[in-house]
């Protein structure tokens, strides 16, 4: 990138290049204030020089802008400095609909050459979709946020060889470089012993680490390890405390843990209506168990009027969407009621889905007499 770079704005000041020494900071056309964006989106490119980067006073500059309208394209090398030192910053910026964006950037450091874009590529050029080299490239210089990014990918095995190692690894580098989503998501590894050593009480420190800086998933896992008693004191108050804390942010499987404290009495005086109240929020939301746990609510009339076929609807939505535990209710209560057809394609919906006992149900429907 940096010989195609360099060379773009060679060219470019042959034909309309300014040289010299600027004595007045001005920011030309609005390609600057996209390029300083770029930088401050780029860890590090922040840790070579500081946030406060600008050009600098008496710096030398070269480069050239040509405008058409609303479309133009810039290319300029800048001195700049910033707190923690100086370079040169190297881009490349095209303007569309009168909206420049920075196509490429590059900031020389010493002997360094460090890519500011594709780093803040996300940044600066709203709807474009990274590619996965640009989020691996971003995550080596840095970015923690590319570094999640790129660990979910090992995890889930998106766009590259399932991993959990690896993603372990990246997850780690997220959480350390402040991205805390990255530590609740390590954690969850952590805890499972997925990809590295099983450890309950680490897992509680980096659950706590993203709780406290306000990751809500973070404070629900940490809630759930307060409940067990798992790696910590067993706590009901505080995994009340952490649940509520999780549903206030938004985070719908926090609102149906703390239904659940509210349904059984967990800690709290049973409280079935607000149970109700708690699940159908996160249901609505989306959270699948959340909806298998009001169609119990449903099915026994617990802080509801009892509705079997509402109950029957809620299971079947948690089902169809992936919650095999609800899969193996539906296959329980087809079961009783001797239709064995339907009991057997949920138990073998649960059973793909990780449902150990579902397997065994699917055996023995298949062994029964026709």
């Amino acid at each position: 990138m940096r010989k195609t770079l360099l060379a773009t704005l060679m060219v470019a000041g042959g034909v309309f290049g300014i040289l010299g020494f600027i004595t007045g900071v001005s920011k030309c056309g609005g390609h600057q204030d996209s390029v300083f964006a770029a930088f401050r989106a780029c860890p590090a490119a922040v840790a070579a020089l500081g946030e406060d980067v600008d050009q600098t006073p008496l710096g030398c500059s070269t480069g050239s802008t040509e405008i058409g309208g609303s479309d133009g394209t810039a290319a300029w090398s800048l001195a700049v400095s910033g707190s923690k030192g100086s370079g040169s910053l190297n881009y490349v910026a095209i303007l569309e609909n009168d909206v420049w964006r920075v196509q490429e950037a590059e900031l020389e450091v010493g002997d360094r050459v460090l890519k500011v874009v594709p780093c803040g590529v996300a940044l600066v050029a709203p709807g474009k979709q990274p590619t996965e080299d640009d989020i691996q490239q971003s995550c080596e210089q840095g970015n923690p946020t590319a570094c999640n990014a790129l660990a979910a990918a090992f995890a889930t095995g998106s766009g590259r060889p399932k991993n959990l190692a690896e993603a372990a690894i990246f997850y780690r580098r997220a959480c350390e470089g402040g991205e805390l989503a990255g530590c609740s998501n390590l954690g969850a590894q952590v805890e499972r012993g997925l990809g590295v050593d099983h450890d309950d009480r680490e897992a509680v420190r980096l659950y706590t680490k993203a709780c406290d800086g306000g990751v809500p998933v973070g404070c629900a896992n940490l809630g759930v390890m307060s409940l067990r008693g798992q790696g910590t004191d067993k706590d009901l108050e505080k995994a009340r405390a952490l649940f509520e804390k999780s549903c206030s942010a938004g985070h719908a499987p926090g609102c149906g843990l703390q239904a659940t404290l509210y349904l059984e009495g967990l800690g709290v005086d049973p409280d079935p209506l607000r149970a109700v109240g708690l699940f159908t929020r996160a249901c609505d939301q989306g959270d699948l168990q959340s909806c298998c746990n009001l169609g119990y609510a449903y099915d026994t009339g617990k802080g509801v009027k009892a509705d079997e076929a509402r109950a029957l609807e809620l299971w079947v939505r948690a089902c169809d969407g992936g919650f095999g535990p609800c899969c193996t209710r539906l296959g329980n209560r087809y079961k009783e009621r001797g239709a064995e057809d339907q009991a057997k394609k949920y138990f073998q919906l649960a059973c793909d889905r990780g449902d150990g006992s579902a397997c065994t149900e699917v055996g023995q429907t298949e062994k029964a007499p026709e």
